[in-house]
């Protein structure tokens, strides 16, 4: 029974996975609007609705909208809203708000900026603080808030900035109410009254015509603490606030730049659904509102202010897998064990991702498609997000070269279906069963997620994007890219990295599953972040858990479908969830590319191609090693057969002393030595240097060995063995290839060396007589390097007549031209006084300490050419 599973036919179980999915997805929609804070959303109001209201208002205050360049924002009080699920538990928060719009409580508001026009500064740049809460304005500008569904709640000017109406006479007859001072205020300039209103809170004037008269005749109007507040409630009462619910906490008067104002200070009579609200007015005694603020007093709901524990522990967590990552990346890398070319590909679409999102999140700022745009920072943005697309891209390569590199490694069944992906084939079953699968999971996983939520229901959740349409441009490639890329990182990361590492290390699948089942509940693979601690981890680790379950069952790809599917449901849920959501065209959206996706892949299943016609997978850096194993086994069997040319023992000869050694500086070289044994006296001994190194330089050292085994046994003349040697050599060797050879023949009986010299180094010879070393060096030419008349008339044959206890040293260049870390070579002055000190060791002695001496000379020096030493002695008959 297959659960949409490739190799294995479809079955009744397969369509009652199917049945389940569905059951999953509509319990989803039936639950889930109850679930999800967007639901507290009034969604009566839209941005251009906002607009017209935010200028209706502030030209109703006294400021010139023809003045200001304003723009409009969708916020969250995430902090109340956070407090507000969790102390009333989320669905009855959501309830709540539904059934009554008049709570005095706005986790959800609309906000209008205005920034005044400044001579010279033309681009009218209005940018948005990242924090909803944040109540500072620049000197010259003001933010004007509203409900979700339009009240008008709080005029938020942290300068204080005056209207340019800076008398508001409707405001003040709502204060002085008698009948004669309605007739003076209609009479007087704004410039009298502005100059002769103030505030007086320690009298208590009766609002008569006394005084009104007093004013008239310029002695100045008061106010006493009744007209202050009835000022305030003026503007309180066309407000959302219900004045009723307030009570004055304080009252304090400043004066700004020689204007007084009043400051009074509203509390809550009681917690309003366990919230404290306090209300601040700010008016000038000419009756203008400079500011109307609110501020709660949310319970805190882990405890503390600041970042919280899982916070840090999340940071600290992302910062270790970093380095854990680029540390296994460098040796991976250092192995030759990633697939670069895979990983790049992935990391240039990680690249371009990235930019495009900040650039579809924020050039909604900056006005760049209107007239009057601030391009400056417009190329701020363009360097932000050429800097970010780096470092992505970077960091992308990275874990995905780790990701791939160590599940290929260890859990290689995980890739297939990913892999016919790479390869660009898309049109076969395993793909097309991978689809439906992840689309059936994630019904499923959505109604799980569901499920979880009315388990959980004091757990709250943070959305800092509630409405997509009203905080990007461009939503539905913003939520494609946005999603993509976030799937394809913690996917990668946890799964492929963290999973597969640790199954690496462990063998255990059980151990991988808890690591991966751990990092999801740090990370949050959710678009959105969640509380209080314990509940978050314990629901997080419940999903992770499906999600790890999913992934040991499949497979990687059918994992990161769901993951990212699940999160774009979550996301355009908010066209549904909302009544009349902007968001319900990206809904709508979602829900077609469900239908291609479920076309697509059936289509795939039917028609497509069949597993065991599709090729395997096989990265570039394994058919490379593969590679590179076979020629190193060659090139071990080359050495070997190379080694078997050589002279397995020295030949057992009366009063001679044999040793020699050759060591190639690679795995085959063209040096040769070699010792034939003619009789019981007499013992050829042969020593060569072919050109170069490696296989040609072997293959041109065996063709040598034949030649000489094949002519020393023709003649006795070692000069006209190296003849007809040299006359076979050049015509069957490439032009330009050459070799330096010594032979020689040792007559013990007649105590004699003959040989010849075909441009070898000298051979040094120790004469016992005297107690002298001489270099013997007759006259030759390398065997391939001219035609037989010229090398004939060139080589010279010698005889030298040998005493006891003489020594024959014959060598290769290598050992001369030994370097050392210093870049200096050893020479033939050091290894003459080397054997000066050795001549009355034995042959093997001798050998010996020359090549600890070269070894000791060269230190960590690398070998650069092949060194072979041929050691002959000739001791006493006794």
């Amino acid at each position: 029974m297959s659960l949409l599973k490739q190799n294995e036919s479809y079955s009744v179980r397969d369509f009652l996975f199917i049945a389940v999915g569905l059951l999953s997805l509509f319990g989803f929609f039936m639950s889930y609007g109850s679930q999800d804070p967007r639901g507290m959303i009034d969604s009566s109001m839209d941005q251009s609705l906002a607009m017209m209201k935010g200028a209706e208002v502030v030209n109703s205050l006294g400021f010139n909208t023809g003045n200001y360049h304003s723009k409009v924002n969708f916020g969250t009080n995430n902090r109340l809203l956070d407090s507000l699920q969790f102390s009333l538990g989320r669905k009855n928060a959501i309830e709540l708000f539904r059934e009554d719009s008049t709570i005095n409580i706005y986790p959800y508001h609309w906000e209008v900026h205005f920034r005044k026009k400044i001579p010279g500064d033309e681009e009218g740049e209005i940018v948005f603080g990242d924090n909803p809460e944040n109540r500072e304005t620049g000197p010259n500008e003001f933010i004007l808030r509203f409900s979700s569904s339009g009240k008008w709640i709080e005029l938020l000017n942290g300068s204080d900035f005056i209207p340019e109406r800076k008398v508001n006479r409707e405001a003040l007859q709502n204060v002085f109410t008698s009948d004669s001072l309605r007739a003076i205020f209609e009479t007087l300039p704004d410039t009298s009254w502005y100059e002769s209103l103030h505030f007086d809170l320690e009298q208590d004037y009766n609002d008569t015509t006394t005084q009104a008269m007093e004013t008239a005749a310029g002695s100045g109007q008061s106010f006493d603490r009744s007209q202050l507040l009835r000022l305030c409630e003026y503007y309180l009462q066309r407000s959302g606030w219900d004045v009723e619910n307030f009570s004055v906490a304080n009252i304090r008067i400043e004066t700004l730049e020689s204007t007084a104002v009043a400051r009074i200070q509203y509390k809550s009579t009681e917690k309003i659904h366990g919230q404290e609200v306090n209300l601040e007015a700010s008016v000038t005694p000419a009756g203008a509102l400079l500011g109307l603020s609110a501020s709660y007093n949310p319970r805190l709901v882990n405890g503390q202010r600041g970042p919280q524990i899982p916070e840090l522990i999340t940071i600290a967590s992302i910062f270790l897998f970093g380095i854990g990552t680029i540390i296994i990346f460098y040796f991976r890398i250092r192995a030759r064990v990633v697939d670069t070319k895979s990983a790049l590909v992935l990391s240039i679409i990680a690249g371009f991702i990235v930019p495009v999102i900040i650039f579809l999140n924020q050039v909604h700022e900056f006005n760049i498609f209107e007239e009057g745009a601030n391009w400056v920072d417009f190329v701020g943005i363009a360097l932000s997000m050429g800097i970010t697309g780096a470092v992505a891209s970077v960091g992308f390569f990275i874990v995905s070269a780790v990701g791939d590199s160590v599940t290929r490694q260890n859990w290689p069944k995980k890739l297939d279906c990913y892999d016919y992906l790479r390869q660009g084939m898309f049109f076969n079953k395993p793909v097309g069963e991978a689809l439906l699968r992840s689309v059936i999971l994630t019904f499923l996983l959505a109604g799980i997620w569901s499920a979880l939520l009315w388990v959980f229901p004091d757990l709250y959740i943070h959305m800092d994007e509630p409405i997509l349409s009203h905080e990007v441009i461009w939503p539905p490639v913003y939520l494609i890219f946005d999603n993509t890329w976030f799937s394809l990182i913690l996917i990668f990361s946890i799964f492929l990295v963290v999973g597969s590492q640790t199954y690496a290390q462990t063998s255990n699948q059980w151990i991988a599953a808890i690591f991966m089942i751990l990092a999801v509940a740090i990370i949050e693979p959710i678009p959105f972040s969640t509380g209080p601690t314990a509940e978050q981890f314990l629901l997080l680790s419940i999903l992770g858990a499906v999600m790890v379950g999913i992934y040991l069952y499949w497979d990687f790809l059918t994992l990161l479908l769901i993951h990212f599917l699940f999160n774009c449901l979550l996301v355009v849920s908010s066209g549904w969830v909302i009544a009349g959501s902007p968001d319900l065209y990206l809904f709508i959206f979602y829900l077609s590319f469900l239908v291609i996706i479920i076309v697509a892949g059936t289509l795939f299943v039917t028609r497509g191609k069949e597993e065991q016609a599709l090729p395997d997978y096989v990265p570039e850096y394994v058919e490379e090693l593969a590679q590179e194993q076979r020629i190193k086994q060659e090139l071990q069997i080359a050495r070997d057969v190379q080694q078997s040319f050589l002279p397995v023992s020295t030949p057992a000869i009366n009063n001679l002393d044999l040793a020699a050694i050759c060591k190639p500086a690679y795995e085959t070289g063209g040096d040769y030595y070699d010792f034939i044994q003619l009789n019981d006296h007499r013992i050829g001994v042969a020593i060569g240097d072919v050109s170069g190194k490696g296989i040609q330089a072997a293959f041109y050292m065996t063709f040598t060995k034949g030649i000489l085994h094949t002519l020393c046994r023709e003649t006795e003349s070692p000069a006209q063995v190296l003849k007809k040697a040299n006359k076979l050599f050049y015509e069957n060797a490439r032009r330009g290839t050459f070799i330096s050879l010594i032979y020689g023949i040792v007559d013990t009986r007649e105590k004699t060396f003959r040989f010849a010299r075909a441009g070898h180094n000298p051979i040094l010879h120790f004469s016992s007589k005297n107690g002298t070393l001489e270099q013997l060096q007759p006259d030759g030419l390398g065997l391939g390097l001219t035609i037989s008349e010229s090398f004939d008339n060139n080589i010279q044959e010698k005889t030298l007549d040998l005493s006891a206890g003489d020594l024959l040293v014959l060598y290769t260049d290598g050992v001369i031209e030994s370097l050392n870390t210093a870049r200096q070579f050893y020479g033939t002055k050091r290894l003459e006084t080397l054997l000066n000190s050795s001549v009355k060791k034995n042959a093997n002695d001798i050998l010996s300490d020359l090549v600890n001496d070269v070894t000791t000379f060269s230190g960590q020096a690398k070998q650069h050419d092949d060194m072979t030493v041929m050691v002959i002695k000739l001791n006493n008959e006794s």
